[in-house]
């Protein structure tokens, strides 16, 4: 009997499987809207109409729900470099979409411990980092070319930064500023 070859097709995910996963993030995002990134697992569940075999399968940690949770979160902040990009100048852009994501982060319950988790790499927020890093790379290094952000930005310097504020207890839009004043600073100057 010969074996069976592996497919390289890739298998497609049933339906309820998409609709349980979408409801738990869903009920996740209420609940830490509400609670925090504390909240009951079982009410979540509860809530998405699921049981708690089905969040553990999904979300085995509860680090992994809240990476769940906040990875949409960020993906649809940073979604909006490109329309930024299209209306301002690259540093103006930088500068307002920091303040959107430091706003969002003392908007949502949980989100600051998200973003630390994104910086410090924790594994269940790597992807977030990368989705984070890639919006702030596009905002410098256009900023870079077009002699309004100094040569030696990096998006991990300001991640780190980011990072720091969301220590804080409230958002602060003037630090933004100052950040980005920072990296205006000697723009266009040769390296």
């Amino acid at each position: 009997m010969l074996g069976r070859v592996p497919s390289t097709t890739p298998r497609r995910v049933r339906r309820d499987v998409v609709r349980n996963r979408e409801a738990l993030l869903v009920s996740a995002a209420d609940a830490f809207a509400r609670h925090g990134v504390d909240a009951s697992l079982e009410d979540i569940a509860q809530r998405a109409g699921v049981g708690s075999a089905t969040l553990y399968r999904h979300f085995p940690t509860r680090d992994d729900l809240v990476a769940g949770v906040y990875r949409r979160r960020v993906e649809d902040v940073c979604a909006e470099v490109d329309t930024l990009l299209t209306d301002l100048p690259a540093d103006q852009a930088l500068e307002r979409w920091m303040q959107g994501l430091v706003n969002f982060v003392f908007t949502k319950r949980g989100m600051a411990a998200a973003i630390r988790g994104a910086v410090h790499q924790s594994e269940p927020f790597k992807p977030t980092r990368t989705v984070m890093l890639d919006a702030l790379a596009r905002l410098i290094e256009t900023g870079v070319e077009q002699g309004l952000l100094r040569a030696d930005a990096s998006a991990e310097a300001a991640m780190k930064a980011l990072s720091a504020f969301c220590l804080l207890d409230e958002a602060d839009d003037r630090l933004v500023e100052i950040l980005v004043d920072g990296l205006r600073y000697r723009a266009g100057a040769p390296q």
